[in-house]
């Protein structure tokens, strides 16, 4: 039959079964630390009771055969019979409340861990909401800022359609000049023949050949030309005449 009984080694708390070292102080050791608690002095390693005696220390047999029960009080007197289940019993009950006094203590040291991690885990907590919060704030600016940037691009966007819009009327504009464009032309043109029919005439009187644009040729004999545009026209008699004066 098992039993309830545990070694009384702190460090050791094996149930015991079969056989076990009792003391006369009610403490209960297995045979391992038995043999190295009891080698060197007879103290009794729970409570440090000194135990001299020959039955201070006994190895009893937790599984008694159904001879030892018969013969082991046999012969004893009724009131000594009773003496020794009366101590058996304290023994037993001493025992009892030592383990649940160790039980209690565990329990205890259980609670406060508990207690501890507890506080931790409040604290990991508390932090954890902190940042939290502060990813929040961080987050909710983000979207602020981005959607600042969101309606600046909607702004540009719009811009770019409205400047788009003002090239492409210009495009139109120069692409089919009104009148007052092409007289405004046909008047830069004729300055700039003007300014330099002083340089070309005294080539021309030399006699030397001097090859002149049409658009130049038409200018001087007071034709109007027709360009189809104006700007462009001006810039090209330009750059023809100075390139005929540099040939010159």
């Amino acid at each position: 039959m098992d039993s309830d009984l545990k070694c009384n080694t702190l460090t050791c708390r094996r149930s015991l079964v079969d056989k076990a070292v009792v003391t006369t102080c009610s403490h209960i050791f297995c045979i391992d630390c038995a043999n190295q608690l009891f080698s060197t002095a007879q103290i009794c390693p729970a409570c440090e009771t000194s135990l001299t005696e020959p039955d201070d220390v006994v190895i009893c047999s937790l599984n008694p055969s159904n001879d030892y029960k018969t013969s082991v009080l046999s012969g004893l007197s009724p009131a000594i019979i009773l003496e020794i289940c009366s101590r058996a019993i304290s023994f037993y009950q001493y025992q009892i409340h030592q383990e649940s006094s160790f039980q209690q203590a565990i329990l205890k040291n259980v609670n406060e861990r508990n207690a501890q991690l507890q506080k931790q885990l409040e604290n990991v907590i508390r932090e954890a909401n902190s940042e939290l919060g502060l990813l929040n704030n961080k987050i909710a600016g983000l979207e602020r800022d981005l959607e600042l940037e969101r309606r600046k691009s909607r702004d540009l966007h719009e811009s770019s359609k409205e400047k788009d819009k003002e090239y492409q009327k210009l495009k139109v504009r120069l692409r089919y000049p009104s009148p007052e464009m092409s007289s405004a032309s046909i008047d830069a043109t004729g300055r700039i023949c003007r300014a330099n029919t002083t340089r070309l005439n005294a080539k021309l009187s030399s006699g030397r050949a001097i090859s002149m644009p049409l658009q130049v040729r038409r200018a001087l004999l007071g034709l109007r030309p027709a360009p189809l545009n104006p700007i462009k026209t001006t810039n090209r008699i330009a750059l023809e005449l100075d390139s005929e004066w540099a040939r010159a």
